[in-house]
């Protein structure tokens, strides 16, 4: 009887020292640093980082079905979209390039991002100037809300960028 109770006890201490160090990561503001007319090279900042591992953050599009369910249309080309992590100044950021030139002014991008379990999924509109600007997209709060589904290692908050 004293070892359940002693495996009890150390079983709380364990979960309250992984509360403790709980981990945020939050999604930010897009970058649009391309144009029309040109492949697209957007980033969108990962905020509440501190302590957040970049190997373990997945960035992707979101799936067909959920672009359905938003009631953003999915195009052909979306499947060649590359989405991945880099770090520039002790910055996390999820890089989004194409291959193939954007020919819209404007495009509903889904972007989901998995980290430790845990899922942020948000609605960006990149808006391509016909020239070579730094644009910053408005988050799109309104039409889907920003998702997040939380486990126990990952505490996320949506941030509105605005």
């Amino acid at each position: 009887m004293g070892n359940q109770r002693l495996l009890g006890v150390l079983l709380a201490s364990f979960s309250l020292l992984q509360a403790s160090q709980v981990e945020a990561l939050a999604l930010g503001r897009l970058q649009v640093m391309s144009a029309q007319q040109e492949p697209m090279l957007v980033e969108l900042s990962l905020t509440e980082t501190e302590g957040v591992i970049a190997a373990a953050v997945e960035p992707r599009l979101a799936s067909r079905g959920e672009y359905q369910v938003a009631g953003i249309d999915y195009q052909d080309w979306f499947d060649a979209i590359q989405l991945q992590v880099i770090e520039r100044n002790n910055q996390l950021l999820v890089q989004i390039t194409s291959p193939d030139a954007v020919s819209e002014e404007a495009l509903g991008l889904l972007v989901e991002v998995d980290y430790m379990g845990g899922r942020l999924l948000g609605q960006y509109r990149p808006e391509f100037a016909e020239e070579a600007t730094k644009n910053i997209a408005k988050t799109e709060t309104a039409a889907v809300e920003m998702n997040v589904v939380e486990q126990a290692t990952i505490e996320a908050v949506p941030i509105v960028a605005g």
